[in-house]
């Protein structure tokens, strides 16, 4: 697996022009990386993904497999990220220290050198989640060292010297805030204003900007206000408006993702400044308008607040583990054995006759791993990519990357022209492989439905030919245990979906039935918030399906659940939907005294903040009018 790490790096690094120095920078060596290039030297799979991150490549964004002993480091890391996002701190620190003691003695020197980073990092955030006097007096000198594990030259050059992923960034705008270097606003603003142009020509994808861009904006902000009390201020309308084209930017940056980091200080801060203008602007721009976008703003900030006191969910941020949180990661050694039961072969005909048998069995048990180019073999004859997938194409290609995810943005604003170009243009430069094939036949249907072009069955039948890119949709029904891709689940889910809308439940929970059963699984072994994205997309459907078969305790809790875990998350996806859900089922119970309007409406105030256009636009249609 590690030569597949390397293979993307060097193409990447070759892409963007950087020099080895300059991206090895703090962790080995240039000629240590070259030796890794030539495969003379191995690289470990955490210092593979910061050198990944520092080139762009949000790992939020990918499907990809570990062996069983990485899969194991990975679990561990998250279990210490839940345990800390849950407030279980006792329980943090315990497997924090026995974690650590692991590794601390890494022979890896970059390898070392990440761990005492995760170790500092996570402790830091311990410590502010016990509003510990001690976070304020030593997270300036923490931040710090953490910072320098890798960026060892950071107090004698300046940033655009650097090439930093977005964790490495945010530790050096915690530890420059901390500075008393800069001890006046106006250099204070400088120092943020060179992190966020960092951030704009950084080879940053969204998943990278939403993590660090609003952080910055909030925390510039704190600065100016407390400036603003102090009377330490010189131009505060030129302020005020540099301050807004920021924030603008970060709730953009936001609804792009659709990732909550920073979204409630954000918000506050944009109440304030249009209540600034509206007190002290009246040139410019009418004061009315500054007070209608105040009150926007402020319903919105309420809806929100609103929604995580419900929950008892924190809404400020009060830790920031989600920078090392990862998700869509799987166990190669399970994969292999659950995909090839699914896919009705036996151990032999994976195999063929190039690859040995008692090699496969030793990695179905989980004691061994495959060498590179048996791996791939081994995948490509299960229809699965051995390399990173990003959001469901499998690609070298940075701008085919682009060019998806512009997809998916056109599709949830319902720009069906612009979409359509999209994929004619994909459909001319992406690779055409089984995975490929299968993500274009599915997009090229959903939005020719939508458009009206073709029948409900017509859509389903292009769905399932879609599915059987990759497998055979007998296969995943008969099977006792499956392991379907993202992309897999989303055909199913939406071939289900098409029957729950016709009023088909019986078919519909057909399609569902093992797609339920896989989800379920995820969620007993406790992997769910680590393959988020699409446990969110099934379960809230899920919920929806219960709703339409008058199961409606069940649906609620379902819901419920969702929720609060999107909320500690950060996720923005799928809440308003959870809670519409939740509306729906109570009105159609005849709840007494449920205010059902009022609950839509939160679902449009949210979707809207969101730039959820499709969703807005349903559940203004489904508000209940009185003639």
């Amino acid at each position: 697996m590690a030569n597949i790490y390397v293979e993307m790096i060097i193409k990447e690094r070759n892409r963007l022009g950087i020099p080895t120095t300059m991206l090895c920078d703090g962790i080995f060596t240039g000629d240590m990386f070259y030796l890794v290039e030539q495969k003379k030297r191995s690289i470990d799979r955490i210092t593979a993904k910061r050198l990944l991150a520092r080139l762009g490549v949000d790992n939020g964004d990918y499907e990809h497999y570990l062996y069983s002993d990485d899969y194991e480091i990975w679990k561990k890391r998250m279990q210490i990220i839940n345990y800390i996002e849950d407030g279980k701190l006792k329980e943090a620190k315990e497997l924090l220290n026995t974690y650590f003691a692991c590794y601390e003695n890494e022979k890896s020197k970059s390898r070392a050198k990440m761990e005492r980073q995760f170790h500092i990092f996570m402790n830091l955030q311990i410590m502010r989640m016990e509003e510990r006097e001690e976070y304020v007096d030593r997270a300036g000198a923490l931040y710090g060292e953490a910072l320098k594990m890798t960026v060892p030259s950071i107090d004698i050059k300046g940033l655009r010297n650097f090439l930093l992923s977005p964790l490495e960034l945010n530790l050096v705008l915690e530890y420059r805030c901390r500075k008393s270097v800069y001890r006046t606003i106006e250099e204070k603003q400088r120092m943020y204003r060179e992190i966020l142009e960092y951030i704009d020509k950084a080879p940053y994808g969204k998943l990278a900007q939403v993590k660090i861009y609003p952080k910055v904006v909030v925390y510039m902000y704190r600065d100016v206000k407390t400036s603003l009390k102090e009377k330490n201020m010189g131009d505060v309308h030129g302020i005020y408006e540099e301050l807004m084209g920021y924030c603008k930017r970060a709730l953009d940056i936001i609804k792009d993702r659709k990732m909550m980091f920073y979204l409630v200080e954000i918000l506050e801060m944009r109440t304030e400044i249009f209540s600034w203008f509206k007190e002290n602007d009246t040139e410019s721009i009418d004061s009315k308008d500054y007070a209608k976008m105040e009150a926007e703003t402020l319903v919105q900030s309420k809806e929100l607040k609103d929604t995580y006191t419900i929950y008892c969910k924190e809404p400020y941020m009060v830790n920031d583990c989600y920078f090392y949180r990862e998700s869509g990661i799987y166990c190669i050694n399970e994969v292999i054995k659950i995909r090839r039961k699914m896919m009705r072969l036996t151990q032999d005909e994976l195999c063929g006759v190039d690859i040995a048998v008692s090699m496969l069995r030793r990695v179905e048990n989980q004691k061994k791993a495959f060498i590179d180019k048996t791996f791939k073999t081994i995948f490509e004859r299960l229809k699965l990519c051995p390399e990173y997938v990003n959001m469901g194409i499998v690609t070298e290609n940075k701008h085919c990357v682009e060019l998806y995810e512009e997809l998916r943005y056109a599709i949830i604003s319902l720009k069906y022209d612009d979409a359509k170009r999209i994929i004619s243009e994909l459909d001319d430069i992406l690779e055409k492989n089984p995975n490929n094939l299968q993500v274009l036949e599915r997009v090229k249907s959903v939005v020719e439905w939508r458009m009206g072009k073709i029948s409900n069955e017509q859509h389903i039948n292009n769905l399932i030919h879609a599915l059987e890119c990759t497998v055979k949709l007998g296969d995943i029904q008969s099977g006792r245990q499956i392991y379907i891709t993202t992309e897999e689940l989303k055909i199913l889910y939406l071939i289900s979906g098409m029957y729950k809308e016709a009023g088909e439940c019986d078919k519909a929970l057909i399609y569902l039935k093992e797609v339920y059963d896989y989800i379920k699984e995820m969620e007993e072994r406790g992997l769910a918030d680590g393959r988020m994205g699409i446990y969110e997309i099934i379960m809230t459907y899920v919920a929806s399906l219960h709703g339409d078969i008058r199961k409606f305790k069940a649906s609620n809790d379902i819901s419920d659940n969702l929720i609060k875990l999107g909320l500690k998350l950060r996720r923005g996806t799928q809440i308003h939907s959870c809670i519409y859900n939740i509306a729906w089922n109570n009105n159609e119970a005849k709840i007494r005294g449920y205010d059902y309007n009022s609950q839509v409406q939160r679902c449009i105030n949210l979707s809207r903040l969101l730039g959820d256009n499709y969703d807005e636009k349903f559940y203004q249609e489904n508000l209940i009018t009185t003639e």
